[in-house]
């Protein structure tokens, strides 16, 4: 079949047979990084499955446990697979952002994917896989990889966007990421230019590399944070072995993990600059 989506080949290959009429299993976990396309490609299996856009289709059922994880409206919602459906063969169940599910809360849905509706098939949308073991032993288990360069470039001509080279790398193969950093300002005109910055170290004098601290050291935490991982990327497309430039992935490295324990932004800064 002709599938929309982009990427993912291997997983969709999977799907080729039960979509021809093999049979479903009851509940497929969609575990990956964020932005790569697991919820449209689960979208686009109910669509096939429904024989019709999902959307609006009253044998689809969604909910997004990012914007509600409470027990009762939880329940509530699981108790609806149970029903028969009315237009289809199965009723189609996705449950995005299946990690903010509460741990508290987890006996809930595992109680429902042990004991499932014969008619219902489960896609739970996965970015951490922080459930317990046991929700995903319930499941067929889709192990979703971040897009390729030429993939995210393939979407972005799809969405009509202009994208550079240095931002398919910083996007770390997200789509979604890709997206944030074009409705971001502060990718042109901060992120990016330290990234560079970073990227040519060694031709940098120290009084480059301290005007680059005292200019950086102002940022809020977040934005530190995606200047660190944003040379990351484009130091990752110049590996070649090289001692430079293992160190200062090295360096980066580590400022990443002081990022999150509250360390003095200069001191992040001098740790990868000097």
């Amino acid at each position: 079949m002709d599938w929309k989506t982009v990427g993912h080949l291997q997983i969709k290959s999977l799907f080729q047979g039960t979509l021809k009429g093999e049979a479903f299993a009851h509940a497929y976990a969609f575990v990956g990084p964020k932005g790569v396309g697991k919820f449209k490609l689960a979208e686009e299996i109910a669509s096939q499955l429904l024989g019709s856009e999902s959307k609006g289709h009253p044998d689809f059922l969604f909910f997004d446990a990012g914007v509600n994880s409470d027990i009762e409206t939880l329940r509530a919602f699981l108790a609806r697979t149970s029903f028969a459906p009315v237009k289809s063969s199965n009723t189609v169940v996705i449950i995005d952002n299946v990690d903010s599910i509460p741990q508290s809360n987890a006996n809930v849905l595992l109680k429902i994917l042990e004991e499932p509706s014969p008619r219902a098939i489960f896609f739970l949308i996965s970015h951490t896989k922080r459930l317990p073991s046991t929700v995903y032993s319930r499941c067929v288990v889709c192990s979703f990889s971040s897009l390729l360069e030429r993939e995210l470039q393939l979407l972005s001509n799809e969405a009509g966007l202009v994208v550079t080279k240095e931002e398919l790398l910083a996007a770390s193969g997200s789509f979604g990421s890709l997206l944030r950093l074009k409705g971001d300002p502060r990718f042109a005109t901060v992120i990016l230019p330290f990234a560079q910055f970073v990227a040519s170290l060694e031709s940098k004098s120290r009084s480059e590399r301290l005007l680059m601290i005292q200019s950086s050291s102002e940022v809020e935490p977040e934005v530190l944070y995606s200047m660190i991982f944003t040379s990351i990327c484009l130091l990752k497309d110049k590996l070649k072995g090289t001692p430079s430039v293992w160190k200062s992935l090295s360096g980066l490295l580590e400022a990443i993990f002081l990022t999150n324990t509250n360390t003095n932004k200069k001191l992040i800064l001098q740790s990868i600059l000097l």
